[in-house]
């Protein structure tokens, strides 16, 4: 049982350098169901977007594109409130992502932009390229005993 007025939900196939405190103030701040950590990148043809306001209210996704163009895609990290939690259907494979987010976007969604590092390791490139990420988040702090 959850105990908490919201979770902090992280894919386990990346990694995004992110204030896991201030995206949590930011959530609760603004008082969304549901926050996500975005990231700008180069080429979001293989994760799809999300399309967000000027006040950060997330207004949609797209599903993978062939072309490549730069985007804000999920960063695999969500801060959700219990109700959305909730929400998820059991007994079966979700794809909060594909299923869920698409049909919470009218409950009230906020992007939470991020320009931290960031890697997916769901391909060998990406796998390749963590320990240099990895190397450069530790480098600036992020994983202190603090």
């Amino acid at each position: 049982m959850i105990a908490g007025d919201a979770v902090i939900v992280l894919n386990g196939d990346s990694y995004c350098d992110v204030d896991l405190g201030s995206v949590l103030r930011e959530h609760r701040l603004r008082n969304f169901p549901g926050t996500l950590v975005v990231r700008h990148v180069e080429d979001s043809s293989r994760y799809g977007c999300v399309e967000f306001s000027d006040d950060c209210v997330i207004t949609g996704f797209h599903e993978k594109r062939t072309e490549r163009t730069p985007g804000w895609i999920s960063a695999g990290v969500y801060c959700l409130k219990r109700e959305l939690l909730e929400a998820i259907p059991s007994g079966r494979r979700v794809s909060l992502e594909r299923e869920m987010f698409p049909s919470w976007v009218d409950l009230g969604l906020l992007a939470y932009p991020s320009s931290g590092g960031f890697i997916d390791i769901g391909t060998p490139e990406g796998y390749s390229r963590a320990p240099d990420v990895l190397g450069e988040a530790r480098a600036h702090g992020a994983f202190s005993k603090e």
